[in-house]
């Protein structure tokens, strides 16, 4: 039960890690498509996760899981999945925030992101990276 539960932390803190680097480059991608090329925050938006979410899938099957499942379709369609529902929640969310609570795009962004990753952690830990994928 201890051993299980110190993988558990470790995989969390191994998925902090890459959350850390993945919204680094979603605020980064986001603001240069937005402030850089003039494209509206919610196409930023969109383009920004494309960026963040194909790193984050290559770092989480490789070292927060640790997942040398050979199935890469089926678990990237499921990755594909948890990302498109949290997408959705997402960019509702910042349109929200930032069009009726008119709170400017960033800020809204990093609100919003650790909800929405919890969600996809805990969705990708027991749905597409478990143990067995068939």
């Amino acid at each position: 039960m201890k051993k299980e539960k110190s993988k558990q932390i470790k995989q969390f803190i191994r998925y902090t890690v890459i959350g850390f680097f993945s919204v680094t480059i979603n605020i980064s991608v986001l603001y240069t498509l937005v402030e850089l090329v003039s494209l509206h925050y919610l196409i930023g938006a969109f383009f920004a996760g494309v960026c963040s979410t194909t790193f984050a899938f290559y770092w989480d099957k490789r070292w927060t899981f640790k997942n040398k499942n050979k199935h890469y379709k089926t678990q990237f369609f499921r990755f594909a999945s948890v990302i498109t529902i949290g997408s959705i929640f997402h960019l509702l969310l910042l349109t929200f925030l930032v069009e009726i609570v008119k709170l400017w795009y960033l800020l809204s962004q990093m609100m919003i992101m650790p909800s929405i990753g919890l969600g996809n952690f805990l969705m990708n830990k027991y749905w597409t990276f478990k143990a067995r994928v068939k």
